[in-house]
């Protein structure tokens, strides 16, 4: 167990041998200097660091007790790492790092000086994504995250760093391994020094931290298995640094006599190369060549400029590997040449034109030798309403006219008259059906197939800002999942008016893998830490094709398979609108443990390999437990059905309890769900139930029991162990809670005033223990940091209910002055709310047949039957619920009543049976959860409680 607060050493007290004894010991990289401390510790790239995390003290890079990082790499890979600094109410200045050269022995070295050091620094994070929520991923509060990483060297807050009090420093380090690189085991030092506080005298504290580089004995590929591309728009780049007569510039062509043209064209070569070293290749989607008519009439393009800008960037003369991009887009769209100019879309001018124009853009990429890099993107703004004529007309004519060239389509190809139109495939994930969607293969097109666009979670990971570690890391994995030709990005430069400030990134088109230069005072541009993450998946994919090569595709296969498990469509649950949320792995520890059991695979692939092999035994244990860890068979949802029945004299409650366990393992498995020693009362009926599951199958399994009806805690739940067997000798213990609410019949009217003093304290009437919505890659539930309780009596009218929500900390509410709610995802987000969803009769069978009440903080009540905004999944349709709602507050909690006419939804409200769940949305905490504890969404009648309107008082 490691600890959690580190050991201080007093070095005013010490011999000079006693100081260094002390500093070798120090937990988790701690020196104390009399009343001056440095609080060091490291991390490896998986851990998510911002400006409040504790030490990660289990992860694999990093031994706090021997102050030791431990990395691995093949050459021709770059391994990161993370330092961080925690400064003291004096602050630190003047801290400075420095790297030893990192020795082998026998003379092999590799130099201290190719290790790059950069400062992390914050961006705003002005609004969460509802995705976050539904994935589980953990709390991200409206805040700041590290992502801009600004180079040591930089004249502003570079080295020397400044830490103010309290404040924190953290670094992100680049260890590049060369392709020349000798196997074996590479040992160095990081010397870490400072000085406490703002005095001019105060002396340096200086910590160590040992740096242990094991280097493979193979050689990554220089060739990417996935290719990952991006677009960007010069426009944006030339304006964020270059003016001309105090407005941004836009430069209308490519004069590269004009010196603020030549400057940009720097700028965007730094941005290409910056990207292309991170195996991510760029392309511009605005450049064009010049149009002229020539002597005839006839349009007749010019491509000096545009091959003096373009062609270092396919011939690969521009980096330093001289490797090519991969795929550039003709500048040939709908929207240019414009056809408003040439008679209009139907005229025969504009039809000759484009299409004498797309075969000379066919015919010029053919002469320069990249035939092969030519794609077409005929309409690329995804959200007109009128894109499906455009892009078959559009389509049609550079078929006729360039036959041989690709053409990219970014829409689902659903309607007949894309045959034969397309043979690029790249439609936002929610959209994408790898098992079904392929375009027709070409000979001599290698651009052609499916592309996995990241985004709109969990259908696939995200990119943006809120995206953890795991979620980027895992997009080239799922695109060699799927078989898919590679990944395809949106806009890498999507920086709005302040790129340091993220509001919001739309699926698919705005991304901010890269950051102007302001804060490191460089007019040029910086990376991002979120691309680093993804160099890294893009670097594992080439351990996966190493394998293959070395005729282990199958087992290549199986270590894919088991991080990444499905992707587009493939992620559909019951219908589209409730989407399943483990379709990759969620740990990054289980990353790094995947990347290392890769390489020993290859490592024991290699007959030729001179360095130690792992023996079969101990690969075989490492595979399982890597499968075992990454829980192939697992539980994705827990639902309950609730009946009373009648026993004798006694009323008691029938619970089936259903559980959807998914087999995300290419074999078949034997899985049994069973009820262990049932709690006091409880008496069981189904005990267990059985089943062989297909491979990446989903299945129900069901057990039922009987209980008393109070049998539910102060919390509205009754939990009940389960236990899940997977295999013969697997098995994984579980607890369901059983939501069970009891309501009393009250005498007298509650007075909806939003003070809740005449509320009476009754047993089973409050529900609590709520649970955040979403729990990717976890059991059970996650508990919000916000409390919830809600509590509930009726008479023969009404249904009273009443939620208590904490404000730690007279917390800010948020609320949008308007008589709706945004939904995103089936989530109800941007503003502090409760919900209540309703089944009176508890006999809901789809989402069309609840009911739902939202009240928000400014006391607008919102209501309707059926699930919010998505009418594939269910029709929805407008309730009058009549309810009076009020909102109050104090120091520590708001407080909303309700009192609903139970005659508002039909005959069914004289029933005492219903379905029920309430949930929050908090945006002071950035939570979302439930009382039912419903991993997915609320408005499956399956994913409600059971509330029980008794006669007795």
């Amino acid at each position: 167990m490691k600890p959690m607060a580190p050991t201080w050493c007093n070095f005013r007290q010490l011999t000079l041998a006693a100081v260094l004894a002390c500093a070798a010991i120090a937990a988790g990289g701690c020196v104390r200097f009399g009343a001056a401390e440095m609080n060091v510790w490291a991390a490896g790239e998986m851990a998510e660091i911002d400006e409040t995390s504790t030490p990660v003290w289990s992860d694999p890079a990093y031994d706090p007790d021997a102050k030791a990082i431990h990395l691995s790499a093949a050459a021709n890979e770059t391994v990161s790492f993370q330092i961080v600094l925690d400064a003291t109410a004096e602050g630190l200045r003047d801290v400075r790092v420095r790297f030893s050269d990192l020795s082998k022995g026998e003379g092999a070295v590799l130099p201290a000086d190719r290790i790059e050091l950069f400062r992390m620094w914050p961006v705003t994070v002005a609004k969460v994504p509802a995705w976050r929520h539904r994935l589980g991923v953990g709390r991200l509060k409206t805040g700041r995250k590290y992502d801009v990483l600004i180079p040591s060297s930089a004249p502003r807050n570079g080295m020397p760093f400044e830490v103010g009090p309290s404040e924190r420093l953290a670094l992100w380090v680049d260890v590049p391994v060369g392709r020349s690189v000798v196997a074996g085991r590479y040992v160095g030092v990081i010397t870490i020094s400072g000085r406490v506080g703002a005095g001019l005298t105060a002396p340096p504290v200086t910590t160590e931290l040992r740096l242990s580089l094991v280097v493979h004995n193979f050689v990554l590929p220089d060739t990417r298995p996935v290719i990952a591309v991006g677009r960007f728009d010069h426009r944006r780049l030339f304006s964020r640094f270059l003016t001309r007569g105090g407005k941004p510039f836009r430069p209308v062509w490519m004069d590269r006599a004009d010196p603020l043209v030549a400057e940009g064209l720097v700028l965007m070569r730094q941005l290409m190369t910056l990207a292309h070293a991170h195996r991510l290749d760029l392309f511009e989607t605005t450049i064009r060549p010049t149009m002229k008519r020539d002597a005839f009439g006839a349009a007749r393009l010019y491509w000096d400029d545009y091959d003096a800008v373009v062609k270092p960037y396919l011939d690969g003369t521009a980096f330093a590997d001289r490797i090519g991009v991969p795929a550039w887009p003709a500048p040939l769209t709908e929207a240019w040449p414009a056809a408003r100019s040439l008679g209009g879309v139907d005229a025969p001018e504009y039809r000759e034109t484009f299409g004498s124009l797309a075969a000379a853009t066919a015919e010029h990429f053919d002469d320069l030798g990249f035939a092969d890099r030519l794609f077409f993107w005929p309409v690329r703004d995804a959200d007109a309403p009128d894109r499906y004529d455009r892009f078959v007309r559009t389509a049609r004519l550079i078929r006729a006219y360039a036959p041989s060239s690709a053409i990219l389509i970014d829409s689902p190809p659903d309607a007949p008259g894309y045959d034969g139109l397309y043979d690029i495939l790249a439609p936002p994930a929610h959209q994408l059906d790898p098992d079904r969607l392929s375009p027709p293969p070409r000979e001599g097109m290698p651009l052609a197939g499916v592309y996995l666009v990241p985004g709109s979670p969990p259908y696939s990971p995200s990119l943006a800002l809120a995206a953890s570690p795991a979620d980027i890391r895992a997009v080239p994995w799922l695109a060699m999942r799927a078989n898919l030709s590679g990944v395809l990005l949106g806009d890498v430069l999507g920086w709005d008016d302040d790129p340091f400030r993220v509001v919001g990134e739309s699926v698919g088109e705005k991304l901010s893998l890269f950051y102007p230069g302001d804060p490191a005072g460089l007019d040029r541009v910086l990376a991002g830490v979120r691309l680093k993450r993804l160099r890294r998946g893009l670097q594992d994919v080439g351990y996966i094709r190493l394998l293959t090569q070395r005729r282990r595709g199958e087992l290549a296969d199986r270590i894919t398979q088991t991080m990444a498990r499905y992707v587009g469509l493939q992620a559909d649950g019951d219908h589209a609108g409730d989407p399943r949320l483990d379709g990759w792995a969620a740990d990054g520890a289980l990353w790094e443990q995947a990347r290392r059991l890769l390489a020993a695979e290859v490592i024991a692939a290699d007959p030729m390999s001179m360095g130690p092999s792992p023996n079969a035994l101990t690969m075989r244990l490492s595979r399982q437990a890597l499968i075992d860890a990454a829980r192939p068979a697992s539980v994705e949802r827990i639902s309950t059905r609730i009946n009373p029945v009648v026993v004798g004299a006694e009323t008691k409650l029938h619970v089936k309890l259903s559980a959807d366990i998914y087999n995300g393992s290419p074999d078949a498995t034997d899985v049994m769900l069973w009820l262990p020693e049932p709690p006091q009362g409880v008496r069981l009926i189904g005990r267990a139930a059985k089943r062989r599951l297909a491979p990446w199958a989903t299945e129900t399994l069901e057990v039922d029991f009987e209980c008393p009806l109070r049998s539910a805690g102060g919390a509205g739940k009754l939990s009940v162990p389960l236990r899940l067997n997977r295999g013969a000798d697997r098995t994984e213990t579980l607890s369901a809670k059983v939501p069970i609410l009891l309501s009393r019949p009250t005498s007298r009217p509650v007075v909806v005033d939003g003070n809740l003093s005449e509320w009476p304290i009754r047993s089973g009437g409050s529900a609590g223990d709520f649970g955040l919505l979403g729990r990717r890659g976890r059991d059970g539930h996650q508990k919000p940091l916000w409390r919830t309780d809600v509590f509930v009596q009726h008479d023969a009218e009404f249904l009273y209910l009443a939620f208590r929500c904490d404000l730690p900390g007279d917390a800010p509410v948020s609320v949008r002055a308007t008589n709706g709610v945004r939904y995103d995802q089936l989530l109800a987000v941007d503003e502090d709310l409760v919900e209540v969803i309703l089944d009176p009769g508890a006999d809901g069978s789809t989402a069309s047949d609840v009911y739902r009440m939202i009240v928000k903080a400014n006391g607008v009540l919102v209501s309707g039957r059926g699930a919010p905004t998505d009418s594939t999944m269910a029709a929805t349709s407008d309730w009058s619920s009549g309810a009076k709602v009020a909102v109050g507050r104090d120091d520590a909690a708001m407080f909303v009543e309700i009192a609903m006419p139970r005659a508002s939804v039909g005959a069914e409200g004289a029933d005492w049976r219903w379905g029920v769940n309430f949930a929050r949305f908090a945006t002071g905490a950035m939570e979302a959860s439930n009382w039912s504890q419903t991993p997915r969404h609320y408005y499956d009648p399956r994913n409600l409680g059971a509330l029980l309107l008794l006669d007795d008082p």
